[in-house]
């Protein structure tokens, strides 16, 4: 009976150490250009204004901003970047030295000298931490350690972002921008002390800036995609699938593409795995940005499961990008 249960156990152990296996080779993540949310081909130069408090005068966090802004647009080597203190050089040459806040008023006494600029301003309006103290009990107690006991925090952040036209003073772009941010301590045997809440927002105000960013500046962003696998199976049908996905994480993509597109057309595929062979044919077009056939692999694997929601996500993402000009170009 004991050898029994020792043999069952084993197989247990073997199958939980394959599907682990199996699991770690069914994702890739690939980095995706994305557009600038504004086109802004048209200006050579972004000028940063004044970043304001919700009271409406400058705080701690709106210079940080406004720092963490300035150094981001930048870093981007993209546009010349004009800064607050240019600003003012530009306005005291022009004998405004008296105007002290640079903002959508200003724009006509700077349109002289930035004929073909933007310009940035805005008023932060609300932030949010909060911190809990979390705690599970162990199903296995290792050294007496019966719970585990670790912080919660998040946090949010909302600016009001006015983007205008300075020779024109045409506004562009007038709507709130926000961020979140998650973070979980590492777990404890004993309780500990939670985050400082300055670094929390420091953080929060880094992550303000780079979504501003996104607002003028093409970004990159990183997409993970997770290929279907069967859940439960001794016997993996998809054996080359992270041979596969290895190929498309060091570029050679026809490579990957040959080995899912020749799963993709087996006819001899289980009714159940055909339309994940299929979608994962399509998971490997998208990543080497075949937008078109990606897509028309998409609608074969939804025809077979009409339900699946990940195969109608990948389907929409595609046409949305498209529809709206954005990011994808169908190849």
């Amino acid at each position: 009976m004991r050898a029994a249960s020792t043999f069952l156990l084993l197989i247990i152990g073997l199958f939980f150490i394959h599907s682990l296996s199996v699991n770690a080779q069914s994702t890739l993540i690939i980095t995706k250009k994305r557009p600038a949310q504004l086109d802004i081909k048209a200006y050579k130069q972004i000028a940063i204004g004044d970043i304001v408090g919700p009271s409406g005068a400058k705080n701690e966090k709106s210079l940080d901003l406004t720092d963490d802004l300035t150094s981001k647009l930048f870093n981007s080597n993209t546009y010349e970047i004009v800064d607050r203190n240019a600003l003012a050089q530009i306005l005291s040459s022009q004998k405004n030295s008296e105007i002290k806040t640079i903002n959508e008023g200003t724009a006509a006494a700077l349109s002289k000298k930035l004929s073909s600029a933007l310009l940035i301003i805005g008023r932060l309006q609300t932030e949010t931490i909060e911190q809990k103290p979390m705690s599970q009990k162990q199903s296995i107690v290792v050294n007496g350690c019966n719970y585990e006991h670790w912080w919660e925090a998040t946090g949010a952040v909302t600016i009001q972002l006015k983007i205008m036209d300075v020779k024109t003073g045409k506004m562009l772009f007038s709507k709130p921008v926000s961020a979140k941010t998650k973070h979980e301590s590492k777990p404890a045997c004993t309780p500990t002390s939670g985050f400082d809440p300055e670094s929390i927002a420091k953080n929060l105000i880094a992550e303000l800036a780079t979504e501003i960013t996104k607002i003028v500046i093409p970004y990159e962003e990183k997409v993970q995609l997770t290929f279907d696998t069967p859940v439960i199976t001794l016997k993996n049908p998809f054996k080359k699938l992270g041979t596969a996905i290895n190929y498309l994480k060091i570029g050679e993509h026809d490579k990957g593409l040959e080995i899912l597109k020749a799963y993709a057309d087996d006819t001899s595929l289980k009714e159940n795995l055909r339309p994940k062979a299929i979608f994962n044919y399509g998971l490997g077009l998208y990543a080497s940005e075949k937008y078109t056939e990606a897509q028309a692999q998409f609608k074969s694997a939804l025809v077979l499961t009409p339900d699946n929601l990940s195969y109608k996500g990948m389907y929409d993402l595609i046409d949305k990008e498209k529809a709206a000009g954005k990011g994808l170009v169908a190849k």
